[in-house]
C-alpha cells in the first residue's frame, strides 16, 4: 500500500516542488518588503520513501515572515503600490494536496499569494525609490528616461512599476551628476549670457575672468570645485563631495577693488597744502617763538694795556736811523723795541650779556611740509 501512494504521490508532489522552488527562487532574487498578512493555508511535511523527498510547508511559513521583516524596512514615503499580477501569471500549479484528514495540505493558491506579495514589494521598492530621487531633482518621463526637469515628469506608480532596476541605479548615479548642463551657457545675475573674457580664459576654464560681451567665448555651466564655493560650504558634485574654500570670492574682491579704485583715480586729482611760516622773528609771534641771545664778537673786546709784570723780550732792525731816533718802543727806533710774550690782554667791554636779539623759528615745519591733500573730484 505504501509503495502505491508513493507512486500515486510522487508526480504531483514533484510539480508541486518545483512550482514551490520558482517562488523562492524569485523572492530572493528581489528581496524586498512585503505588504499583506499572512493567508497561506498549507501546512504539515510529506516525506517520500528513503527520504528522496522531503517537502516541508513550514519553508513556505519562513519565507513569508522574512517578506514581512523586508516589509518593514521600506521608509513609509507612500501608501500607494500597485500589483501588477505579472509573477501569479507565471504560477502553472493548480489544485490542492490533502492529506490525512488535512494534518498535511498543499495549496497552489499559496503559490499565488507569495507571487502576488512579491509584486508589491516590487512596486513599494520602485515608488519609493522614485519618490526619493524626486526629491533630491531627478525624475522620469513616461518613456522611462531620466531627466533633472520637472517638467514632463511622470511620478505615478504605474510608470515606477515599469522602470527597471538597472533604471534605478542609473538613475541614483546620475543624482548628483551635473554633466546635463554641460551645453547650457552661463547667465550672470540680471540673466545676461556669459563669456570668458579672453580665449586663454576659456582654455583655462577661468570663471573668474568674465564678461557679457558676445566675444565668441561662451561661458558653459560646468562642474562646482573647492574655489568656486564660500569657505566653509559643501555640496555633493558628480558623486564628489566638495568643500568650499572661498578662492575665486577672495579673487572677485581683490579684482573688485582694483577696477573701483583705477576707475576713481581715473576721476580724481590731490591738491596738496603746504605749510607757511607766520608771525615775525621781531617780535616772536606765529612761528617764531624760540628767544634768541647775545653771542660776543670781537667787537666786543678791547686789547688791554702791558704791565711790568708782563715778560717780553727786546728786537732790532738795521736801520740807517740818520738824524731819527724813537724811543717809545714801537718798533721804529734805533735803539730796539720790546716785544711782549704774554700773548696780550682782552678786555670785554660789551654789555650785553643776557640781552634777546630776536626770535627764531619753533614750530617744527618748513615750507615744503605737506599740511594736507585735497582730493578734487571732476
Amino acid at each position: 500500500m505504501k509503495k502505491k501512494m508513493n507512486k500515486l504521490w510522487k508526480k504531483p508532489l514533484v510539480m508541486a516542488l518545483v512550482a514551490i522552488v520558482m517562488a523562492v527562487a524569485g523572492v530572493a532574487a528581489l528581496s524586498f518588503p512585503v505588504f499583506a498578512e499572512s493567508h497561506l493555508q498549507s501546512k504539515g511535511a510529506i516525506a517520500m520513501e528513503n527520504t528522496d523527498l522531503y517537502l516541508c510547508t513550514a519553508d513556505v511559513e519562513m519565507l513569508q515572515s522574512e517578506m514581512d521583516t523586508l516589509y518593514q524596512e521600506i521608509p513609509e514615503i507612500t501608501g500607494t503600490f500597485l500589483n501588477t499580477g505579472s509573477r501569479k501569471e507565471s504560477i502553472k500549479s493548480r489544485g490542492n494536496i490533502n492529506y490525512a484528514n488535512g494534518t498535511i495540505a498543499i495549496y497552489a493558491t499559496d503559490l499565488v499569494y507569495l507571487a502576488d506579495e512579491i509584486d508589491f514589494l516590487e512596486s513599494a521598492y520602485k515608488s519609493n525609490t522614485m519618490l526619493a530621487l524626486k526629491d533630491i531633482g531627478t525624475y522620469f518621463t513616461n518613456e522611462g528616461l531620466i531627466t533633472h526637469s520637472r517638467e514632463g515628469a511622470d511620478f505615478s506608480v504605474e510608470s515606477a512599476v515599469r522602470l527597471s532596476f538597472s533604471k534605478l541605479y542609473e538613475a541614483i548615479l546620475q543624482s548628483q551628476s551635473v554633466e546635463h548642463l554641460a551645453t547650457q551657457q552661463a547667465l550672470n545675475y540680471e540673466g545676461v549670457p556669459l563669456y570668458y573674457a579672453t580665449e586663454d580664459d576659456q582654455n583655462h576654464q577661468n570663471i573668474c575672468a568674465v564678461t557679457t560681451i558676445d566675444n565668441g567665448f561662451p561661458l558653459f555651466v560646468q562642474a562646482v570645485t573647492p574655489a568656486n564655493m564660500t569657505a566653509g560650504a559643501a555640496a555633493w558634485v558628480n558623486g564628489e563631495i566638495v568643500i568650499g574654500n572661498g578662492a575665486d570670492n577672495e579673487a572677485f574682491y581683490r579684482r573688485g577693488y582694483l577696477d573701483g579704485y583705477q576707475q576713481v583715480m581715473n576721476g580724481i586729482s590731490i591738491e596738496y597744502q603746504y605749510h607757511v611760516h607766520s608771525g615775525s622773528s621781531a617780535d616772536g609771534s606765529g612761528c617764531y617763538t624760540k628767544a634768541e641771545y647775545h653771542k660776543h664778537s670781537d667787537s666786543c673786546y678791547v686789547e688791554g694795556g702791558h704791565s711790568d709784570s708782563c715778560s717780553y723780550h727786546m728786537e732790532f732792525h738795521d736801520y740807517d736811523c740818520g738824524s731819527v731816533h724813537d724811543w717809545d718802543g714801537d718798533g721804529h727806533g734805533c735803539d730796539g723795541y720790546q716785544v711782549y710774550d704774554c700773548g696780550g690782554h682782552r678786555e670785554l667791554i660789551c654789555k650785553a650779556t643776557d640781552a634777546v636779539t630776536g626770535y627764531s623759528l619753533n614750530c617744527g615745519m618748513t615750507e615744503e611740509t605737506i599740511l594736507c591733500a585735497v582730493i578734487v573730484f571732476r
